[in-house]
């Protein structure tokens, strides 16, 4: 007689051995060092749009609000390289204020393969606060920031950053100067 002993391999994350939370190996017994197990878990749902992204399926999709969160970050992760060289230049913006002016509305990026640029809302213009890439994907920012900025009925995009952008930006005329001194 042969016996055929099969496992499932489909284990919930919240499955209690004692007073603890655990996830359980194929044998049934607690795994370690593990809260979530994501896609291997029966509960896991996958968003229909994107068989790569899921989600715990015990506690409902996520709202749109995390998601929207959950992209920022990826975008922000993705931008920050580009323009953490700006940051420490200006204001010394960290990634969390980058993050935080996102979610609240106040910032904007505009991302290219190799370049970003973070942009805020003033009063009835477009500030193009930090950026950082490949001169002509920033070239081609500087074009989507124009094309945004109609969108809200603005009459002025400003552009903050070293002198040689004048050079390279036509149409543009100084109308200030930032000094800044340290104390």
């Amino acid at each position: 007689m042969v016996v055929v002993t099969t496992y499932i391999d489909k284990h919930c994350p919240l499955a209690r051995v004692g007073p603890q939370s655990t996830n359980r190996d194929s044998d049934g017994q607690p795994l370690t060092g593990s809260l979530c197990i994501a896609e291997s878990c029966m509960a896991w749902r996958w968003y229909q749009e994107d068989a790569k992204k899921g989600y715990c399926g015990a506690f409902g999709a996520p709202s749109p609000t995390m998601q929207r969160n959950s992209t920022i970050l990826a975008q922000v992760e993705f931008a920050w390289p580009l323009l953490s060289k700006a940051a420490a230049v200006g204001d010394q913006m960290t990634k969390q204020d980058v993050i935080d002016g996102i979610v609240a509305g106040t910032f904007s990026l505009i991302l290219r393969p190799d370049s970003a640029a973070l942009v805020s809302h003033g009063g009835g213009f477009l500030r193009i606060g930090m950026a950082g890439g490949v001169m002509e994907e920033m070239l081609s920012i500087e074009e989507e920031a124009i094309k945004y900025a109609k969108c809200f009925d603005y009459k002025y995009i400003e552009i903050v950053g070293r002198p040689g952008w004048e050079k390279v930006l036509p149409g543009y005329k100084r109308v200030a100067v930032v000094l800044r001194k340290e104390i």
